[in-house]
């Protein structure tokens, strides 16, 4: 399964590997993309499979971005979720563009409710993967609307060039900012994945962009015991130990 999309950045993966011999021409293809090798002994690296493609991290199970079961199987009931989509604004129909979209867990919860979700993610590999599931859901589901689409760039570059006509309802961030990893042995842990995420080195620097950029609201996505980048208009408290603060346009 082919992804149309092209590497214009350097690759945060070690190679790329196949688990059956009909997908090693799709290997190759994305080793030549990558500029890496074919090889299953590296990590991380890009795995493709019948059923598609996957990142392989040392000492984990095989991770790809399955949309279906985001959207469908695993209904967005808990706190966060529910908080995610107060915040938001939860209007079918609406326009949110994700500007951090990572392995758009997120970005899931909000097309399940009919809002239309525009994820941006600069990372390459992140960025295949999100276009790989994409693909998937496409053929899983061809016949239902897909309130997904993908735009591999940097956020600030692409909320930066938007025109009024184009300005979202709502931007949604989820910066993952370094400091966020710095504290506990358990952070440390998620080290591996952080090469793969969207960080953020001037968050409120996106944050003053998006409120230039948006007609309703920005809602970011912050560590309950970390201050606001900014004021906010006001918060919705999720699952501890995230919060949503909301910013309107005029609050920056």
């Amino acid at each position: 399964m082919r992804s149309s999309f092209t590497v214009t950045q350097m690759a945060s993966i070690a190679s790329v590997s196949f688990t059956e011999q009909a997908c090693s021409s799709e290997a190759s293809f994305w080793a030549k993309e990558f500029n890496v090798p074919v090889d299953d002994t590296r990590f991380p690296r890009l795995e493709v499979s019948p059923s598609g493609l996957a990142l392989c991290m040392k000492d984990c199970l095989p991770m790809h971005v399955d949309f279906r079961v985001m959207m469908h199987e695993q209904s967005p009931v808990g706190p966060t979720e529910k908080a995610l989509l107060r915040a938001c604004g939860r209007e079918p129909g609406m326009h949110v563009i994700d500007a951090t979209a990572g392995w758009g867990n997120d970005a899931a919860v909000l097309a399940s409710s009919g809002i239309n979700v525009q994820m941006i993610e600069h990372d390459p590999v992140l960025a295949v993967l999100l276009e790989d599931g994409l693909q998937r859901l496409n053929q899983q589901e061809p016949t239902a609307p897909v309130h997904l689409s993908l735009h591999t760039i940097d956020a600030w570059a692409y909320l930066d060039a938007l025109s009024p006509p184009d300005y979202p309802d709502v931007i949604y961030m989820n910066p993952i900012h370094p400091a966020r990893f710095k504290m506990t042995h358990n952070q440390k842990s998620l080290s591996p994945l952080q090469a793969f995420l969207s960080t953020i080195e001037d968050p409120l620097g996106l944050l003053k962009v998006a409120c230039a950029r948006v007609q309703k609201r920005v809602v970011v996505k912050w560590p309950t015991h970390f201050q606001p980048l900014n004021k906010p208009s006001y918060v919705l408290k999720g699952k501890s130990p995230v919060r949503f603060d909301v910013y309107f346009p005029s609050s920056l």
